[in-house]
């Protein structure tokens, strides 16, 4: 069986003796938890466009 979700979240924990699954709501308490990834490439690049429209005036 897989051993994380497709977010690299753990499915089960260690309890000193066993392996045992996590329950859904530590599963979603870690996916609270979890930044926000950091803006794409793509991203940046349309806020420094953004940016730069502003300073010069120009509406997009």
């Amino acid at each position: 069986p897989p051993l994380c979700t497709m977010d690299s979240i753990p499915l089960y924990r260690w309890d000193g003796e066993t392996v045992i699954p996590r329950t859904e709501e530590e599963i979603a308490a870690d996916r609270a938890s979890k930044p926000a990834p950091p803006p794409s490439e793509t991203e940046r690049l349309r806020a420094d466009i953004d940016f730069l429209a502003a300073m010069q005036g120009v509406s997009l």
